[in-house]
């Protein structure tokens, strides 16, 4: 399972997956003003991703385009999230 900053909720973290994939979710960051997923990448240089979709939205994105289901999805970001 990927880690997420706390600044990020499930809205988010499921808008990362759907525009990332699976194999694309660590190491990145949230920035709460913008809506907007970053990550620095070798040499400085910023990589960017804004946050649209809403939840369903995301997880039809999700299992379309990544063929992972509405609880697998939901387990990836840790969600329910634990004490």
């Amino acid at each position: 399972m990927a880690t997420f900053p706390s600044e990020s909720g499930v809205r988010e973290r499921l808008a990362l997956l759907a525009a990332r994939g699976p194999k694309d979710v660590d190491d990145w960051s949230y920035d709460s003003r913008f809506d907007r997923w970053f990550r620095y990448e070798r040499g400085g240089a910023v990589r960017r991703t804004d946050v649209k979709q809403e939840g369903v939205a995301s997880l039809a994105i999700i299992l379309e385009k990544w063929g992972i289901g509405r609880a697998e999805a939901l387990a990836m970001i840790g969600y329910p999230e634990k004490p």
